[in-house]
C-alpha cells in the first residue's frame, strides 16, 4: 500500500525535479520512503508503506533487470505466491520477496492480459522504455484509486487529486455534472471529479498512452451476476470455504493486522474465519457513540467475547466532526459519507499500533445486505396498485410520519418509499439513492450564477437505470447497480481515504477474487427468498460461529448522529458553518435556501441533518479548490 504519482511528457524529456511536489503531496499515504525513477520522457515516484518485504530489496519504483520496464505500484497482489511459483518455473530469477516484483515480472511474462490472473487490490503503471508507452491499471471493482490528467503538452497521473494539482498546465473548473452528481448522491461518480480536466480510471479498466500523447482505455473486466442453481444446505459451507480463503489470503503481512469490528454480521465473519485459521492474539477496533440509538459497541463487546478478540472502542464525539472537517488535506475529491468520521477516528486510533486492518466492505453489495433490496420487491408489488390510489396512501403515510433525528429507521425508509413513485423499478431505486432531491437542490440554487447550468445536467440517478436492467432478476439488478456505482464511488472511497490519511492499509477481504466469482454465482433466492431477509445465507452460514444477537440483529453500521449532534452541542458550529460569509463566496448555493433548511431542522419540522453535511463539506471544498 502506498501512494503512486508520476508524468509523461510528450514529445519532451521529463525532469526528475518536477515528481517531488507531487510525492510531498499524497506522503501521508506512504510514510515509510520514497524513490522516483526518470527515463526519457517519463518521471515516476512512490511513497512507500511497508507493508510485505519491508527491506530496501522491495522498495520503489522496480525496475526490470534490463531497465526496459519500470513499474509503480499501490496495493497488495494476494495470490503473490501462485504467480512467483509460476514464474520461478520459467526460470525467472527473483531479487526480493515482495509482490511488486512479482506483479512487474507477470506483467512483462503475459503482457497487460495478466492483469486479469491477479487476486488483489491495485493502481499500478507500467512504462516500456522501448515502445515509449505508459500503462495505467485499476483493480477490477476499485478498491485503489487512481487519477489523471491529460494536457496538451503531458499526461499525469497519482493516487489523490491534491497531487494532480500541482502538475503545470492544469486548468481548475468546475465540473458541473459532476457536482449535480455530489449534490444528489453525497458523492460523485467516477469516471468524473469535481474538477473537470482530472478523471479517475474507471474500475476494472486499463489506458496506455504514448511519448507523443495517443491515448486509448480499455475495459478488462466488469462483474456480471451468473446464477448457477443451487441448494441451501450446499451453497451455506460453500460460502463458508470462499470466505476463509479469502481470509487467509489476505494475512499475508510482515506487520501486525488488526480488524475493524462494528456489531453487524460482516465484520463478524471476518473475525470469525481469522479465529479459525489462527490462535494469536487479535486486536478489533470498534466505534460507538454516545447515543444508545447509533452506538453498537455492545454487539462488538459481544463478538469479541464469544471470539477472544481483544476489542479497543473508539468513542466518537462531536468534537471530531469538526476536526475531520478541519482536516481536509486528504479529501480531495468532494465525499460527504458521515461514517467517514467514525472511520477516520478509527484509523487515528489503529495506526498507534497497526499498519493493516480488515474491513467488511462488499458484503452488502454482494449478499443482498441492505433494506433496499427488499424494499424494491415491495416496490414492484405496490405498483400493482392503482395510481391514483397509491398516491392518496402515500400522501397520508408521509402526512403521519414523525420527525425523529436518528439513524435511518422505519420512518425515513417510510418516507423514501413513499416519496418515489417512478414510472420503473430502476427508476424508483435510483432515486431512493437522492440525498437530495431534485426540487430541493433547485431552492439551493435558485438565481446563482451556475446553478441553472448544475440544474440542466443528467439526473444523477439516471445512471443506476442500465445497470439495473441488465439484470433478469429484481434483486440481481438492484445489487449490480449498487456493485458498480455505490460501492467503488462511495463505500471504498471512504475506507481509502480516511485510512490511508493515518498510514494504515484497509483489506477488504469480501471482494477477494473467489469470493467476488463465488458471490456473483448465486441465485437471488439464496440471498432473499421470496424477497424477503437480507444476507440469508451468509446468516445460515456463520450461524453456528457469531453469536445470536450479532447474527440477526439490526444492520447499523458507523453512521454518525449528526442529525442530533446539529441540534446540540454542533448547533453554534453548523449557524456559523454555514453562515452568509462562506455561502456568498460560492456562485452556487443560495445562502437564504440553506438557512431555511437549518432554521428547519433546528425547529424540529424535519432531518436534514446528511444534507447540511454534504453542503458544509462542499463548501469547504470549493473554497480550497477555486
Amino acid at each position: 500500500m502506498c501512494g503512486i504519482a508520476g508524468i509523461l511528457e510528450h514529445n519532451r524529456s521529463a525532469s526528475p525535479d518536477s515528481i517531488q511536489p507531487l510525492l510531498d503531496a499524497i506522503a501521508h499515504r506512504g510514510p515509510d520512503g520514497q524513490g522516483f525513477f526518470c527515463a526519457g520522457p517519463v518521471v515516476m515516484g512512490h511513497r512507500r508503506l511497508a507493508i510485505v518485504d519491508r527491506s530496501e530489496a522491495a522498495a520503489q519504483p522496480y525496475l526490470s533487470r534490463d531497465k526496459r520496464y519500470g513499474i509503480v505500484f499501490n496495493g497488495e497482489i494476494y495470490n503473490v505466491n501462485k504467480l512467483r511459483s509460476h514464474l520461478l518455473a520459467h526460470n525467472v530469477v527473483f531479487r526480493s520477496a515482495g509482490d511488486t516484483e512479482v506483479l512487474l515480472e507477470w506483467l512483462i511474462f503475459r503482457g497487460i492480459d495478466g492483469v486479469l490472473d491477479l487476486d488483489g487490490m491495485f493502481a499500478f503503471a507500467l512504462w516500456d522504455n522501448s515502445t515509449q508507452t505508459l500503462w495505467c491499471c485499476r483493480d477490477p471493482l476499485g478498491i485503489k484509486p487512481l487519477f489523471y490528467w491529460h494536457g496538451d503538452h503531458r499526461f499525469v497521473f497519482a493516487s489523490e487529486i491534491d497531487a494532480l494539482q500541482l502538475a503545470p498546465g492544469l486548468l481548475r473548473e468546475p465540473d458541473w455534472v459532476a457536482l449535480h452528481q455530489y449534490f444528489a448522491l453525497n458523492y460523485v461518480l467516477a469516471p468524473r471529479t469535481g474538477i473537470a480536466a482530472i478523471r479517475q480510471l474507471l474500475p476494472g479498466h486499463w489506458l496506455k498512452i504514448t511519448s507523443g500523447g495517443t491515448l486509448f482505455q480499455q475495459s478488462y473486466y466488469r462483474p456480471r451476476f451468473h446464477p448457477v442453481q443451487m441448494a441451501r444446505r450446499d451453497a451455506a459451507p460453500a460460502l463458508l470455504a470462499a470466505l476463509r480463503q479469502s481470509v487467509a489470503n489476505q494475512l499475508q503481512s510482515d506487520v501486525p493486522i488488526a480488524l475493524w469490528l462494528s456489531g453487524g454480521v460482516d465484520s463478524a465473519g471476518l473475525g470469525a474465519m481469522w479465529r479459525e485459521l489462527r490462535s494469536d492474539p487479535i486486536v478489533a477496533y470498534s466505534a460507538g457513540f454516545d447515543d444508545d440509538g447509533f452506538d453498537e459497541t455492545a454487539r462488538a463487546v459481544e463478538t469479541a467475547s464469544a471470539l477472544n478478540l481483544e476489542l479497543r472502542r473508539v468513542i466518537v464525539k462531536p468534537q471530531d466532526v469538526i476536526r475531520w472537517m478541519d482536516d481536509v488535506s486528504h479529501w480531495s475529491e468532494p465525499t460527504a459519507d458521515s461514517s467517514s468520521i467514525a472511520v477516520a477516528a478509527l484509523a487515528r486510533e489503529t495506526a498507534r499500533s497497526h499498519k493493516v486492518v480488515l474491513s467488511g466492505e462488499g458484503a452488502d453489495e454482494l449478499l443482498g445486505g441492505y433494506i433496499t433490496y427488499r424494499a424494491i420487491h415491495l416496490a414492484a408489488l405496490w405498483r400493482r396498485i392503482p395510481a391514483a390510489v397509491r398516491t392518496v396512501l402515500s400522501n397520508s403515510v408521509l402526512a403521519a410520519l414523525p420527525v425523529r433525528y436518528g439513524k435511518v429507521g422505519w420512518d425515513e425508509q417510510l418516507r423514501r418509499f413513499f416519496s418515489v413513485d417512478s414510472e420503473t423499478l430502476p427508476e424508483t431505486f435510483g432515486r431512493w439513492r437522492e440525498i437530495l432531491s431534485a426540487d430541493v437542490l433547485a431552492m439551493l440554487t435558485a438565481g446563482t450564477p451556475q446553478g441553472a447550468e448544475m440544474m440542466a445536467t443528467e439526473s444523477p440517478w439516471k445512471q443506476w437505470i442500465e445497470p439495473f436492467e441488465s439484470q433478469p432478476e429484481i434483486l440481481h439488478g438492484a445489487m449490480f447497480s449498487d456493485l458498480l456505482l455505490y460501492l467503488p464511488n462511495d463505500l471504498l472511497v471512504k475506507v481509502d481515504r480516511a485510512s490511508m490519511r493515518y498510514g494504515i492499509e484497509a483489506r477488504v477481504p469480501y471482494l477477494g477474487r473467489e469470493m467476488v466469482d463465488f458471490c456473483l454465482s448465486l441465485p437471488g433466492y439464496l440471498h432473499a427468498p421470496l424477497g424477503l431477509g437480507r444476507k440469508m445465507l451468509l446468516r445460515q452460514a456463520l450461524k453456528q460461529k457469531v453469536p445470536r444477537n450479532v447474527l440477526w440483529g439490526k444492520k447499523r453500521g458507523f453512521n454518525v448522529p449528526l442529525s442530533r449532534w446539529f441540534r446540540g452541542p454542533l448547533k453554534d458550529w453548523l449557524i456559523a458553518e454555514l453562515g452568509d460569509d462562506r455561502v456568498s463566496s460560492s456562485p452556487l448555493l443560495c445562502s437564504g435556501a440553506i438557512m431555511r433548511l437549518v432554521r428547519e431542522h433546528l425547529d424540529g419540522r424535519a432531518d436534514h441533518g446528511y444534507a447540511l453535511f454534504g453542503i458544509s463539506l462542499f463548501l469547504r471544498w470549493w473554497h480550497r479548490m477555486f
